[in-house]
């Protein structure tokens, strides 16, 4: 009502423990051949990467930046609110390892998290030659380090000339902080300036 947003399509899949990757369950499969599609389907959709945007915080913002340089010719913003991006590996409070998508023979296999994450995924990413706006923030209290690990990516993401938001706040790792941060990252992914709903067709 006050024109903060473009109008917009806003969908919420449930991840369990996937990680939104394909694991145990093939979550990235299913998230990019089956729900967008669906979605396309079934709404009056903006199809190409200029009207699709990832949000997600702690595991979310881990799949919504991974789906994001996976797929970059899908994508066009991330929004990542105390995303566990960690690296080179997750602390030993975290979800992570005890999900089954990083696990090999029932423990935390290592190697497997560092080929899923982030700094893997840039060479390719690059080549690829989208860009791909980006906006983090977390808490800095947070117990699981989520700061410290918005802050790492930026570094890595700015020192290749890309352009990144990190807003740090006072706040842990709970819907407090997240209730001030969503409405900054929904502004950020779908903004006034921002045009998503520009499809006049009908039949979706």
């Amino acid at each position: 009502e006050r024109g903060l947003l473009q109008p917009c399509i806003l969908v919420m899949p449930a991840g369990g423990r996937s990680w939104y990757i394909d694991g145990p369950e093939k979550m990235e499969t299913a998230f990019i051949s089956d729900l967008i599609p669906q979605i396309d389907r079934n709404y009056r959709t903006v199809t190409g990467r200029s009207g699709r945007m990832l949000g997600g915080l702690s595991m979310g913002g881990y799949g919504a930046m991974r789906l994001a340089l996976r797929h970059p010719e899908m994508f066009s913003a991330i929004a990542l609110m105390s995303p566990a991006i960690y690296t080179p590996d997750p602390p030993f409070i975290s979800g992570a390892r005890i999900a089954p998508a990083f696990q090999k023979d029932g423990i935390f296999d290592p190697a497997r998290w560092r080929a899923m994450n982030y700094p893997a995924l840039l060479p390719e990413f690059a080549q690829a030659g989208h860009p791909l706006r980006v906006q983090l923030s977390a808490g800095l209290q947070d117990p699981y380090g989520t700061d410290e690990a918005a802050q790492a990516f930026c570094a890595v993401w700015r020192a290749r000339g890309w352009q990144a938001e990190l807003k740090l706040r006072p706040g842990a790792h709970d819907f407090a902080l997240w209730r001030e941060t969503l409405p900054d990252a929904l502004r950020f992914l779908a903004g006034p300036g921002i045009v998503i709903a520009a499809h006049s067709g009908t039949g979706r």
